[in-house]
């Protein structure tokens, strides 16, 4: 990729960063500082997993065809965070990063590039606080905590349940 080329891209993601500077800023909050929001304590750990999955298949961060889907990703991506910051809903314009990421790489680098970096990318979409997770969360972690269980007994071991802990019992 030539130099012009490469300062463009890392131009337009800054860009990026500074348009969804609010946005960041409030996923930040909910991960951090936000009282009661429990559940999004891996938003930033789901940063650095996904970071780490594209720099190991950054060999696809080069310009591969001359097919460029990336444009219709960008503008869907756009129409997405525009839905976001005029209902002033920050996790549908959070929603909408991931989007405009893969759009930019699919227009600088082709569908090849598009391709291989559309799971690390959407992953970071794991990382946005949906507004439902206070609702379901204590259900959600009820479930999975008694599945745990089950599939223990199963296999063998013996569990009791004490109101929120789960307790091995030696035989």
């Amino acid at each position: 990729m030539s130099i012009w080329r490469t300062t463009a891209l890392a131009l337009l993601f800054l860009a990026i960063l500074v348009v969804y500077f609010p946005v960041l800023w409030w996923m930040w909050r909910e991960w951090w500082l936000a009282p009661g929001t429990r559940y999004y304590g891996h938003g930033l750990l789901i940063i650095f997993v996904s970071l780490f999955l594209i720099l190991r298949g950054r060999s696809a961060l080069r310009p591969s065809d001359g097919r460029r889907y990336g444009l219709p990703v960008l503008v869907l991506g756009v129409a997405i965070a525009a839905v976001g910051w005029s209902s002033g809903t920050a996790w549908v314009s959070a929603l909408s990063l991931p989007v405009v990421i893969l759009g930019v790489l699919g227009s600088f680098l082709g569908a090849l590039a598009l391709r291989r970096m559309l799971f690390p990318v959407l992953f970071l979409a794991m990382a946005v606080p949906l507004p439902i997770m206070g609702l379901i969360g204590d259900w959600l972690k009820d479930y999975v905590g008694r599945a745990a269980i089950e599939i223990a007994r199963a296999l063998g071991t013996q569990f009791t349940v004490d109101n929120t802990s789960f307790v091995y019992m030696e035989t």
